[in-house]
């Protein structure tokens, strides 16, 4: 079992944290503000565009550059394994197809969403660290060992290592 450090709590963060997780790491998903997904919250007018319901292949038509970059991340992890997923955590969603297929939270509310993710973080025993900002890895033979950690709100502060033998 490594020990991982995923920095930031936006969607790729959360993803990335949930998924060390379920390959039996012991994960530290450090935040800088005092609560997950502050980005995801603002998306779709804060009703929460999750995805678009498209078939995956109608995706490259809608990358402005370089599509070809995205072709092994689009078919790792599909439109489809995401809303399988969300499924599986207890999260309803509509397609609006009179909106380009464009997916959002059944009741519009982002925070449910960002809520759902948050508890099944906590689920796998991810130990989120909220209000603190990493300022810094930590590289020893030219690896990364860790990071250094600072209080988010004071300029000032002295930073704090954090080891791990993996950093996302």
């Amino acid at each position: 079992m490594a020990k991982v450090i995923v920095v930031g709590g936006g969607p790729s963060g959360i993803m990335a944290a949930i998924s060390a997780a379920q390959n039996n790491h012991k994960v530290t998903l450090i935040e800088r503000n005092e609560f997950l997904g502050k980005k995801l919250k603002l998306t779709g007018g804060g009703r929460c565009n999750i995805t678009n319901n498209r078939y995956i292949e109608d995706f490259f038509d809608k990358v402005v550059n370089n599509n070809k970059f995205l072709y092994s991340s689009f078919y790792s992890f599909t439109n489809e394994d995401l809303l399988n997923y969300l499924s599986s955590i207890g999260v309803e969603y509509k397609i609006e197809e009179e909106n380009d297929l464009k997916v959002y939270t059944k009741n519009d509310k982002a925070l449910d969403l960002i809520k759902s993710l948050e508890d099944d973080l906590k689920s796998k025993n991810v130990e989120i660290i909220y209000n603190k900002k990493v300022t810094d890895l930590i590289i020893e033979d030219n690896e990364v060992k860790g990071v250094l950690i600072s209080d988010n709100e004071e300029e000032n502060t002295i930073s704090q290592p954090l080891y791990a033998d993996k950093v996302i």
